[in-house]
């Protein structure tokens, strides 16, 4: 008997066992009856053994509690030989074995197993307890209970299960060990075709492309080459450029390329660059680039190319690709509006102005507040863009050091008419902005200042035609924009010039090929000289103030003396000489008309006294200013200082062939990676891995299932995401997309997991789990929401069906 058996002994009631030391061999008990306390002391029969209340002694326990089902001697269970009440008794917490020389490791429980049911274990202590415990009642041998058998009754069902758990598991074991032979057998085809597509790409293709690059690369170097001599020899050390630009000094170079820049600008509007780029161009046919504070000027070729393979290819383009735009730099020179970076805070930072260092059109400015340089119209919506209704985003004004440079350039005397241009043509642009912008019904016909426009002087008059109006004020704004892009590129010249301390020579060669890459012509370079050459501008003025042709003073054309040879030469006198009879007979008066009614229409508008005149149209010339327009093949200057460059012959046939042989290889290529990495995602990676063990999960590859629970529908994709929905229409709500499956560590099953779904309102991503049980066919079994977007779900699968499982089902 255990604690709490009780003795009867006269009324007597045992309260508790009282344990006594060792030394003592009788069992001291404390009798109450109902009138006295009576204390007995009753001999008893004993033994010793560890209880583990004092470590390391031993204590006397009675015989009669031998195998009494309560575990006196927990260290060792002496006391209970015949049960499995101390089956679990090294495990008693705080008991530490001393003894070491005996063995420490937990000894197997002892159990009673029921014949008819091999999986019920029942211990010791159950035996003969008068419970039947097995379906047969062996439990209870010495017939102290009658048990009736019902074993067939009870074992059915676990028969019944039993056998479909062992046929799900065969017929599963079977389908994974098939799916899992088929995949490598897939597998090593595909390991095959994949090692023929890696020898066909690195030893055919890649070659052939390679091959192909250096074949294009050396056509390119050969004919750069070629290029660069014939600039260098057949046009800027001819006699003609000799003539034309020598007997400039180093100062007059300079100024010479600053206002081809400025004119360039003018004609090559389009370019999407502020910066000058037929400057940068020729820079590249001398090897020459600008840094942010000094030059990089790379050895000539003689013989050996020493150009870097960027500079070749940008003079192959712009040698190739005539009358495009042009390409000086590999960045891309895309305008970006309403972002621009001010000249004075790139002037003196690390920037490398082989770029497009000087276009202010970059990501690190917003100037949308600006108003257009010398543009007084307060119609801010107006921006022209070169359509019949509508501006441009004007640019924005110049500041600091851009300020400065433009400052510079526009107070020269060659860019004197475009300055008086620039004022009257913003002037009268501002004010049909307001007129097309105002009541035109005979409301109101003064602007802001009180002028009365002559057009509607009478109220009877008939109406304003706005789209008359609207094209005077575009033409007069492209102009202006024409113009404002001239100033840009003078200024990057000097800014460039600031930074470099060319030789004469070296300055004679990018004048040269600013003309050429400008599309400027011999009567560009005319008025050019006509406005830095101090002999044709004396301390007067130059270019007359007064009404009249802004070339009054030039005509007729005439030479000076430099070095006792003169100038300029008869190249340009032949053309300006042409140039000043047609401004004489044919349009000198119009044009002295208008500069003249223009300048009186201002001087009127500022004292406020008499009507602005709106002019109908915008003829070449008015204000003073023409446009000047590309080079044309019969321009002087084409046939007899660029003939030898433009009629080089460019190797496009050639190129194209070799190009389209490289673009088809660069495909095959394209096509065979494309494949490759296709083949490596059928078979899970290289490594195999990505299908799961020995690549189980081929066959439920892009595969989804789905289960119902309560009023949603769960949907898990293998290799996809796991979606819950509610009802039958709709993508449903994101629980994550595949992360991969792994084991767990409890209980060794597979879980496929889904991670990264849609956030929970103040709480987690959601996530879905689902837990791999053995089973005969791919199936989701249930789904629950433990957690708070967390998603557990159960699948049976074949995947399952392995050795594993078996043993831990004991099948």
């Amino acid at each position: 008997m255990g604690l709490g058996r009780c003795y009867h002994l006269l009324p007597i009631v045992l309260l508790s066992r009282l344990w006594v030391s060792s030394s003592l061999s009788h069992l001291l008990l404390l009798l109450v009856s109902q009138t006295v306390v009576v204390v007995v002391v009753v001999p008893v029969n004993a033994f010793q053994c560890a209880t583990g209340r004092t470590l390391g002694e031993l204590e006397e326990i009675p015989t009669e509690w031998m195998n009494d089902g309560y575990c006196d001697c927990p260290i060792d269970g002496a006391d209970e030989p015949n049960t499995d009440a101390c089956s679990g008794s090294q495990f008693w917490p705080g008991i530490v074995k001393e003894d070491k020389e005996e063995d420490s490791s937990p000894r197997a429980p002892v159990f009673f197993v029921c014949p008819q049911q091999p999986n019920l274990k029942l211990p010791l202590s159950r035996l003969d307890d008068g419970i039947c415990d097995c379906c047969d009642g062996k439990d209870e041998p010495n017939g102290v209970v009658s048990c009736r058998d019902n074993c067939e009754e009870m074992l059915r069902a676990e028969r019944d299960a039993r056998a479909k758990l062992e046929h799900d598991f065969q017929k599963g074991l079977k389908k994974r060990q098939s799916e899992i032979e088929q995949f490598q057998t897939l597998r090593q085809t595909k390991l095959q075709q994949v090692e023929e597509l890696e020898t066909k790409l690195n030893k055919e293709v890649i070659p052939s492309i390679e091959d192909t690059q250096t074949q294009i690369r050396d056509l390119k170097q050969e004919y750069v080459k070629s290029r660069v001599s014939t600039m260098k020899d057949g046009v800027s050390s001819s006699s003609i450029a000799q003539e034309l630009l020598a007997p400039l000094d180093k100062l007059e170079l300079e100024q010479f390329i600053i206002h081809a820049c400025q004119m360039a600008g003018e004609i090559l509007v389009d370019e999407d660059t502020t910066t000058c780029a037929p400057l940068r161009v020729a820079g590249l046919d001398i090897a020459l680039t600008w840094s942010d504070d000094n030059y990089d000027k790379v050895d000539e070729m003689n013989g050996n190319i020493n150009m870097t393979a960027e500079m070749v290819q940008l003079i192959f383009n712009n040698a190739v690709v005539q009358g495009g735009t042009l390409k000086w730099s590999t960045s891309t020179n895309t305008r970006k509006k309403k972002h621009r970076r001010r000249l004075d805070e790139i002037y003196h930072d690390d920037d490398d102005y082989l770029g497009d260092h000087y276009d202010r059109y970059n990501d690190d400015y917003d100037d949308t507040d600006n108003e257009p340089p010398y543009h007084n119209s307060d119609d801010d919506d107006d921006d022209y863009d070169g359509d019949d209704d509508d501006y441009n985003e004007p640019m924005p004004e110049p500041e600091g050091k851009e300020k400065e440079l433009i400052d510079a350039i526009s107070s020269s005397t060659f860019s004197k008419t475009r300055n008086t241009f620039l004022s009257k043509a913003n002037m009268i642009a501002s004010v049909i902005s307001k007129i097309v912008g105002a009541p035109l019904d005979g409301e109101t016909d003064n602007d802001d200042k009180g002028n009365h426009l002559d057009e509607s002087e009478d109220n009877s008059a008939p109406s304003i035609d706005p789209a008359a109006y609207t094209m005077v004020r575009n033409e007069l704004m492209k102009k202006v924009s024409s113009i404002q892009k001239g100033l840009q590129w003078g200024a990057s010249a000097k800014l460039l010039f600031s930074f470099s301390n060319q030789s004469e020579n070296n300055l004679l060669r990018l004048a040269i090929g600013t003309i050429y890459y400008g599309q400027l012509s011999a009567l560009d370079v005319w008025q050019i000289l006509q406005g830095i050459l101090p002999e044709f501008n004396p301390s007067s003025g130059g270019q007359d103030d007064t009404c009249g042709s802004p070339w009054a003073n030039s005509c007729p054309p005439k030479t000076i003396d430099r070095s006792g040879v003169p100038y300029p030469p008869s190249i340009l006198i032949n053309v300006a000489t042409t140039f000043c009879e047609n401004e004489a007979t044919g349009n000198m008066n119009d044009k002295l008309q208008n500069t003249c009614a223009a300048q009186q229409q201002e001087e009127n508008s500022a004292k406020d006294t008499e009507t602005i005149s709106i002019p109908t149209s915008v003829p070449e010339g008015f204000l003073g200013y023409s446009a000047p327009t590309k080079r044309t093949e019969d321009d002087p200057l084409s046939i007899q200082l660029f003939g030898p460059i433009d009629s080089l012959a460019t190797p496009k046939e050639e190129l194209k062939e070799l190009e389209d042989k490289k673009r088809n290889a660069e495909n095959e290529k394209r096509n065979l990676e494309r494949s490759i990495d296709d083949i490596w995602k059928d078979i899970g990676g290289k490594d195999g891995k990505q299908m799961g063990e020995n690549g189980e999960l081929h066959s439920m590859a892009d595969q989804c299932y789905s289960v119902v629970a309560g009023k949603y529908t769960y949907e898990t994709c293998i290799f996809g995401r796991a979606s819950q929905k509610e009802g039958s229409g709709g993508g449903g709500t994101n629980l994550g997309n595949w992360r991969g499956m792994e084991r767990d560590a409890e209980s060794g099953r597979r879980v496929m997991k889904w991670e990264g779904g849609a956030k929970c309102w103040n709480g987690p991503q959601r996530s879905a789990a689902v837990y791999v049980t053995c089973g005969a066919d791919h199936k989701l079994l249930s789904a629950d929401e433990p957690d708070t977007c967390r998603y557990v779900l159960e699948m049976e699968s074949p995947i399952g069906c392995d050795e594993d499982y078996k043993i831990r089902m004991g099948l």
